[in-house]
């Protein structure tokens, strides 16, 4: 079994938010220019269930979906990416 991965693409992994019945959350920090960072939440498959074709295909249709709503109910989703082969969506953390 796969563990939680210390760094996805340009995102620090501090620890898991939560878990579901076929993701987690994860909490996450980005770093960029002149000290600035931020905490956002990254979803990803559990890692068992990592390199499953049809629930990574649902996840990118989640972000896809997410990625054109924009309603202040809603929480946002802000990008898709992959990793050593682990998709990964960012959303802001709430």
């Amino acid at each position: 079994m796969t563990t939680t991965p210390t760094r996805l693409g340009p995102y620090r992994v501090l620890g898991r938010v939560g878990r579901g019945g076929m993701a987690e959350v994860l909490l996450a920090e980005v770093f960029g220019a002149s000290g600035f960072s931020q905490k956002v939440a990254l979803k990803v498959l559990l890692p068992e269930l990592r390199g499953v074709a049809a629930l990574e295909k649902l996840l990118i249709e989640e972000a896809r979906l997410g990625a054109s709503l924009s309603h202040g109910n809603l929480v946002g989703v802000h990008d898709l990416g992959v990793d050593g082969g682990i998709y990964y969506v960012r959303m802001e953390l709430v």
